[in-house]
């Protein structure tokens, strides 16, 4: 059984992220800041996903969705620029009395999270043909206007924090999507290369589809899979093998030799019935005699004749399919009558090149076919020649194709060389149509899921205020770096440092100064001399170095820090700053 590890953490990290916004109490602020400054407001996110409800009656919302629709409402918000773009825009409407502004939510970066959309009704300003309802005369473009810059002032210093972090929690949401679909593409090419290898099998054509099956009911957890055929009479149709997920699901022993007239299905088209499919009489006496609730059943034509169905049921449980399952049975369909068409006609090499290449253009991935002695490329499908890539970045994606060893099987990622261009590749030994032994590889495009990683990993090790990595990536580092002392026989430091009376800057410059002086100290504990990249704030007012063994002769505490801890000038203010630290060692005597 398939345990996904990674997406569990992701699980964990989502829930910890979205138990930091509290929405309730943001939909109650917004609710109150609404009743009091006589306006109606809604909180959405960039890609419109609601993060707070309307504040108003629902006959309320209705008028203003008249007068500014909902497509107007995306306009706004994709007038939003990531950075350097406006914080309030304002939309004209065929009302002057109704006026609409927008209000961006960005991170610290700048980059635009989401936006207020803020409507207000001037009550001074209303026109008898304006057939406003009386209960939404509450306020005066002068007051609106100062409700918009006081929204304003609240979203830079309270709220951009709180909906950043719900922006973050739909990236995770989505790299999870990525992850779930990309599983789904592995594991659907995994069957289709096992299924594929069956096509040189030396085992009888029974045996071949009884594999067959067993690997498509396994991965689609169905109940029951068979292949009928159309006896010599043409009047009767048998089942000649069939795998089902538990024995009680099995209907070779009762199925017989059925009349074809008791066949509802057996006309040479595909069928497709849900479980809230209404089947004609035929089909649902099919049905319930062998206590089948959906299937779908696709015809085997040889010389342009059907003679066989496969047959693919669930018996327990309802089930709609998807277009993804219907195509995945398609390929299989296909897979199925070429190997049939070998084995029962002989045909030549050519048409069975013919189905497999229908089979590997729809693959849905860029995929190539090497000869394994001479590493010749035999085959490649046009989306292996469409990938983005430049030509030179083509050329060595082909090296890696044909040199690669002979014994590389499996899964490999790969980054173009000098790009951010992350493929993820399958490599499978198969026999093929000619009987050569090639490898099949398979190539996925990974790079905007390498990039969410990249992205969620540095915001999972970095201090949100500061900049520096956080306690987490402090502990991680250190023992890293104390088992490389012990490795190398040589020896390192750890500097504490704690700010004296912090608490005093707060409480009388404002927590707005305690944060500046926060990172100023952080920005300079960057740039003191070889330790960059090892400074980290444990938290609060605390931080903490690393000195690695190359820069041990430098260890002397006051040294490093009496070039940080000195007079500042934060906001016209002059702050002397205190402090106290301690020093550390480690070396090959630790375990």
């Amino acid at each position: 059984m398939y345990t996904d590890h990674e997406g569990q953490e992701q699980d964990l990290q989502k829930k910890d992220v979205m138990n930091c916004l509290d929405q309730e109490q943001m939909q109650a602020m917004q609710d109150q800041f609404c009743q009091t400054q006589g306006v109606y407001c809604v909180c959405v996110s960039r890609n419109m996903r609601r993060l707070t409800s309307f504040s108003g009656t629902k006959e309320e919302q209705n008028f203003i969705d008249r007068v500014f629709p909902v497509a107007t409402q995306r306009n706004l918000i994709a007038s939003f620029s990531d950075v350097g773009g406006e914080d309030v825009i304002a939309v004209e409407s065929s009302m002057p009395c109704v006026q609409l502004r927008g209000i961006a939510i960005r991170d610290e970066d700048g980059r635009f999270d989401g936006a207020w959309v803020l409507v207000a009704i001037d009550a001074e300003c209303i026109r008898p043909e304006d057939q406003v309802p009386q209960i939404m005369r509450k306020t005066t473009t002068k007051a609106f206007d100062a409700a918009v810059a006081l929204l304003d002032v609240l979203t830079k210093n309270y709220f951009s924090s709180k909906i950043h972090l719900t922006a973050q929690a739909e990236e995770i949401a989505q790299l999870e999507a990525n992850e779930k679909h990309m599983e789904y593409l592995l594991q659907k090419t995994e069957v289709l290369t096992e299924i594929l290898k069956m096509m040189e099998s030396d085992v009888t054509f029974a045996q071949i589809m009884e594999d067959i099956l067993e690997c498509v009911g396994t991965y689609m957890h169905l109940s029951n899979g068979s292949l009928l055929k159309l006896q010599v009479d043409e009047e009767h149709v048998e089942m000649i093998c069939e795998w089902a997920d538990k024995p009680e699901h099995e209907r070779m022993r009762t199925y017989g030799s059925l009349p074809l007239a008791e066949v509802p299905f057996m006309t040479g088209r595909p069928y497709t019935i849900s479980s809230e499919t209404i089947m004609p009489k035929p089909f649902l006496d099919y049905f319930t005699r062998y206590e089948i609730r959906c299937g779908v059943f696709l015809p085997l034509n040889v010389n342009g004749k059907c003679s066989m169905y496969l047959c693919f049921t669930m018996m327990e449980e309802d089930r709609k399919w998807s277009v993804e399952d219907l195509r995945f049975l398609n390929d299989v369909k296909r897979i199925t009558q070429t190997i049939l068409v070998k084995r029962i006609t002989k045909n030549s090499l050519a048409s069975s090149y013919a189905a497999l290449d229908a089979i590997l253009e729809n693959a849905g991935c860029g995929i190539s076919v090497n000869d394994l002695k001479t590493g010749q490329i035999l085959y490649a499908n046009d989306a292996f020649k469409e990938m983005s890539m430049t030509e030179q970045d083509r050329i060595e994606l082909e090296k890696v194709l044909t040199i690669s060893p002979d014994g590389m099987e499996g899964i490999h990622e790969y980054r173009v060389a000098g790009s951010d261009k992350w493929l993820e590749i399958t490599f499978s030994k198969i026999g093929w149509v000619d009987g050569k032994e090639v490898r099949l590889a398979t190539i996925y495009d990974i790079s905007k899921t390498k990039r969410y990683q990249e992205r969620i990993e540095h915001q999972a090790n970095e201090d949100y205020l500061t900049g520096l990595y956080n306690r987490m990536r402090f502990e991680e580092d250190l023992t890293k770096e104390i088992h490389a002392t012990v490795r190398s026989g040589g020896e390192g430091a750890i500097l504490y440092i704690d700010l004296d009376d912090f608490n005093h800057i707060n409480d009388g410059l404002g927590h707005h100064v305690g944060d500046l002086l926060l990172q100023n100290v952080a920005d300079a504990l960057g740039h003191m001399d070889g330790v960059a990249g090892h400074c980290y704030r444990l938290g609060g007012d605390e931080f903490a170095v690393i000195v690695t063994n190359r820069h041990i002769e430098q260890r002397d505490a006051p040294k490093y820090t009496e070039s940080v801890f000195k007079t500042m000038a934060l906001t016209g203010d002059r702050v002397l700053l205190y402090h106290e630290y301690g020093c550390g060692l480690y070396s090959k005597g630790w375990d």
